[in-house]
C-alpha cells in the first residue's frame, strides 16, 4: 500500500481510516474542553519504544480523571497496522495517542460527566530528529517569565496552551526550548522535556513531588545514571545555579538527551559526558 497514492491513515475508535474520512463530533469534549489526554511515542522499524511506560502513563491519568479507558488497553497491534498502512515500518516515526473523554452526555458542560465512551485516536508520521550537530554543540533556552503551576503540571493533558506559549516565547527569543518554573523561580521543566543538571559526579533534576510532567524518558535515563555510578539529586533550583553545571541536558520521548549550551544567552555546562552516555545507551536498547 503507497500511502503517497491512499493518504495518510489513522486508527480512530479501533478503525483504520484514511484521514480524510476519520470523523470526530463536534460535541467531543476533547474538542470542546481539552478534555482529555496524549502521549507522543517514538517507533523505530515499526517498533514502539517504551510502549508500556506510555501506556502507562496514560492510564493513570485517565483515571484520575474519570476517563474510561480500560486498564488492559494496549496500543501494539493498533501501532503495527498503522506503521504498515503508511509505509512506516522502516525508519524512524512519530505517534501520537489520543484519548479524550468523548462526547458529551445530558447537562450542563462543567464538571466531569458520568463514565461514556471515550474516543481514542492513534497517528503516525515520518519523524525528523534534531540535526546531528545539535547533539554535539548544544541547544540555546530561553526562561518562560510566567509561572508554571496547577494540578495540570503532571499531566500530558489536552490543555496544551501554556506550552505552545512558552515554546512561541522561546522561539521570539530565538532559542530552541524554553525553561519553565514555578511561581518561587525554581525549576521545573521545559515546555516539552525534562532538564538536568550534572556538577561532578553529581545529576540534579526537581524533586519527584515536583508539578512537572515525569517523561518516559526520564525513568529510562535515571536507570542508565545508576548503572554507570552517577548519584541522582532530587532538589529545587534555580536557573542562575545551573549555569556553572558541568553539564545540562534535556530530555524527551523523540530527542533522547540533548545538550544544553545557553540559558538566555548565558553560557552554561560546557561537557557532554552524561548525555553522550544516555544516546549510546539508549541506541543499545
Amino acid at each position: 500500500m503507497n500511502p503517497e497514492k491512499q493518504g495518510i491513515f489513522v486508527m480512530l475508535n479501533g478503525r483504520c481510516l484514511l484521514e480524510s474520512r476519520a470523523k470526530i463530533s463536534i460535541h467531543d469534549r476533547g474538542f470542546l474542553y481539552g478534555d482529555g489526554f496524549f502521549e507522543t511515542i517514538l517507533c523505530v522499524d515499526g517498533r514502539p519504544r517504551f510502549l508500556r511506560d506510555h501506556e502507562a502513563r496514560l492510564l493513570s491519568s485517565c483515571l484520575e480523571f474519570g476517563i474510561n479507558l480500560p486498564d488492559a488497553v494496549h496500543f501494539d497491534d493498533a501501532i503495527e497496522k498503522l506503521t504498515a498502512a503508511n509505509g512506516l515500518t522502516t525508519g524512524p516515526a512519530r505517534i501520537k495517542i489520543i484519548v479524550t473523554r468523548g462526547k458529551g452526555l445530558a447537562g450542563p458542560g462543567i464538571g466531569f460527566p458520568a463514565a461514556g465512551t471515550p474516543t481514542v485516536l492513534v497517528t503516525a508520521v515520518p519523524y525528523r530528529a534534531p540535526a546531528e550537530n545539535l547533539y554535539g554543540k548544544g541547544i540555546g533556552m530561553a526562561v518562560f517569565p510566567q509561572a508554571h503551576s496547577g494540578p495540570l503540571a503532571r499531566h500530558k493533558s489536552l490543555n496544551y496552551l501554556f506550552s505552545l506559549a512558552a515554546r512561541q516565547y522561546a522561539a521570539e527569543k530565538k532559542a530552541y526550548e524554553a525553561l519553565l518554573c514555578d511561581p518561587q523561580g525554581m525549576v521545573l521543566e521545559c515546555s516539552a522535556a525534562n532538564i538536568y543538571a550534572r556538577k561532578g559526579t553529581v545529576v540534579s533534576l526537581p524533586p519527584a513531588d515536583a508539578p512537572y510532567l515525569h517523561g518516559v524518558m526520564e525513568k529510562q535515563i535515571l536507570k542508565i545514571l545508576e548503572e554507570a555510578g552517577y548519584r541522582v539529586s532530587r532538589t529545587y533550583f534555580r536557573p542562575e545555579s545551573i549555569l556553572s553545571a558541568d553539564e545540562v541536558f534535556i530530555s524527551n520521548a523523540l530527542i533522547g538527551a540533548l545538550p544544553v549550551a545557553d540559558i538566555d544567552g548565558k553560557p552554561c555546562g560546557p561537557f557532554r559526558e552524561v548525555s553522550s552516555l544516555i544516546r549510546r545507551k539508549l541506541e543499545e536498547t
